[in-house]
């Protein structure tokens, strides 16, 4: 039998099954990548700019703290904030082994790099989007049932006016919020506020380009949005239930580059995935 044979026929998980937007969304981009992520836990690196995100959102909760307790951040907090934020995550960049010196102070340069641009990012967004969020709840873990599934999620940020605040960093200047970003922002909105009928959300993106960029796109939710996330848990849910794991070889993702299992998607189903 071969790998993908076993795999289809692996049938349901044991034990009571919680999503969250993540979880989703993975499923819905690859079926087979998210199963060799989430049930077979085949490891992923932590890449150089996934780390630069988790620290500016790292430091972005720390300096909110601070204000939220009515601390003055200047100059000296902010790169605190970004030397504790540097420290948590940076240090959880994967490296091959250094061949020789060079090679050494090469990937000790990169650090570097990523360093200089969490400091960069962070007081981008520190100065342009920060002083208009009055924060209630920073990084605040949220747990309930849509359509029936039970789901969970952690909201970066909800203002003192109710608003739902998500902060992302991304390679360019974003067009608009992305299904995927809006999944998240529909869920958050349904497991925090479910009693409102609309709910503000706002989404601060800061691009990792040569010249960081901070570009803010807010947007109401409505009744078609929670029908959506009413549809979609339900179905993702039951498709994992029954053992559907397929890769989706279509995908803009789906390439050596870009995805951390292609080799056990070739290994499993045969074919090429792109370079």
């Amino acid at each position: 039998m071969t790998t993908a044979q076993q795999i289809i026929q692996a049938g349901p998980e044991p034990g009571p099954r919680v999503l969250s937007p993540s979880q989703a969304n993975a499923y819905l981009e690859c079926p087979f990548c998210w199963y060799c992520s989430s049930v077979l836990r085949l490891p992923e690196p932590v890449t150089h700019s996934l780390a630069v995100g988790r620290a500016v959102h790292t430091a972005a909760a720390l300096l909110l703290t601070a204000k939220q307790s009515g601390q003055a951040v200047d100059g000296e907090g902010l790169g605190e904030a970004c030397a504790i934020a540097c420290d948590l995550q940076l240090t959880q960049i994967e490296t091959p082994q250094a061949r020789d010196e060079e090679e050494d102070a090469e990937q000790l340069a990169d650090v570097a790099a990523c360093e200089d641009q969490v400091r960069a990012l962070t007081t981008l967004w520190w100065t342009a989007a920060a002083p208009s969020i009055q924060p209630a709840k920073i990084e605040t873990a949220v747990s309930g049932t849509i359509a029936g599934v039970p789901v969970n999620g952690i909201i970066d940020i909800v203002d003192q006016s109710g608003a739902l605040i998500d902060l992302k960093t991304a390679s360019r200047k974003p067009n608009g919020i992305s299904p995927r970003h809006r999944l998240q922002m529909i869920t958050y909105a349904m497991l925090d506020q479910p009693a409102n009928e609309s709910h503000t959300v706002r989404l601060d993106y800061l691009t990792k380009t040569k010249t960081p960029a901070y570009v803010q796109l807010k947007t109401g939710l409505g009744e078609e949005d929670y029908r959506y996330a009413e549809n979609i848990y339900p179905m993702v849910a039951e498709a994992m239930d029954a053992g559907i794991y397929p890769p989706h070889r279509s995908g803009n993702l789906c390439s050596r580059q870009h995805c951390a299992h292609w080799q056990a998607c070739e290994a499993s189903f045969g074919g090429r995935v792109r370079d």
